[in-house]
C-alpha cells in the first residue's frame, strides 16, 4: 500500500512539474505573440507615415513644377489671356504633425 502511495504521489509530482512547464510554455508563447503583433502594428502606422510624407513631398514637387509654369513666357501669356489658372498652394504639415500621436491599447 506505500508503495502505491509513494508511486502515486511521484507520479502527481511528475504530472504538476510538466503542465507547469507547459502552462509556462504556452504564456509565453502569448506574450511572444502579443510583442510580435504589437511590433508588426508600430512598422505599419511607421509606414503610413513614411508614405504620406512622400506623397506629400510628391504633391509639393507638382505644385512647385505648375506654378512655375504658369509664370514662364508662353504659358505666362496663354493663361493671362485665356486659362486664368490660379497658383497651387503647398501641403503644409501642421502644428502637432510633428509630434508622435498617443495610440491607447
Amino acid at each position: 500500500m506505500r508503495l502505491r502511495c509513494s508511486a502515486f504521489s511521484s507520479l502527481r509530482e511528475s504530472f504538476r512539474q510538466r503542465f507547469h512547464d507547459c502552462s509556462w510554455s504556452w504564456s509565453n508563447t502569448l506574450i511572444l505573440k502579443a510583442n510580435q503583433n504589437f511590433r508588426d502594428l508600430q512598422n505599419q502606422l511607421e509606414g503610413t507615415e513614411n508614405r504620406i510624407n512622400v506623397a506629400r513631398q510628391r504633391y509639393n514637387e507638382a505644385a512647385e513644377e505648375f506654378n512655375s509654369s504658369i509664370r514662364s513666357f508662353p504659358n505666362s501669356l496663354t493663361n493671362s489671356l485665356l486659362l486664368h489658372l490660379k497658383r497651387k498652394e503647398y501641403i503644409k504639415a501642421e502644428e502637432g504633425a510633428k509630434a508622435v500621436p498617443k495610440v491607447k491599447f
